[in-house]
């Protein structure tokens, strides 16, 4: 069930090992319904985990933000400042200046209007005030959405 519904078909006696243990602690249904999930929410530019590794890391429990979306079905500009900043604020560390892996969760506009209205500002919702929601809004108006 596990292997025919991983996209990633490879080391399948250590994915088979790893099952073994992983069936331990959680359904085989849960498993095989989060793959789904994994499926559908990663990112499109980071290759999937092999078999084991997904399983061995208990990657069923991860939660996974899907992009946000730059406009509505009209095509008229939405905004979204509540979902990017959430995004923005689990994944970004100023420390770690890991604005790649922010930047596979955004548009490329959203993510350009997470750049001007400043990373940190965006991350920490203690620092922001009305002035930075203000300042991503009026970057993504200037990206045209």
């Amino acid at each position: 069930m596990f292997w025919a519904a991983y996209p990633e078909k490879k080391a399948k006696a250590d994915a088979f090992k790893a099952w073994g243990v992983a069936i331990k602690k959680e359904t085989a249904a849960m498993i095989t319904a989060a793959v789904g999930e994994y499926i559908k929410y990663k990112p499109p530019l980071i290759n999937y985990k092999h078999p084991a590794t997904w399983l061995n890391k208990e990657c069923w429990t991860d939660e996974y933000y899907k992009t946000v979306s730059a406009t509505n079905e009209a095509g008229h500009p939405i905004d979204d400042w509540d979902e990017v900043q959430q995004i923005v604020h689990d994944v970004y560390h100023p420390d770690l200046k890991n604005w790649a892996q922010v930047e596979l969760l955004l548009t490329p506009q959203q993510y350009a209007a997470v750049a001007i209205a400043g990373f940190l500002s965006v991350c920490d919702c203690n620092q922001w005030d009305k002035k930075t929601p203000a300042a991503y809004r009026k970057a993504r108006a200037a990206n045209g959405c």
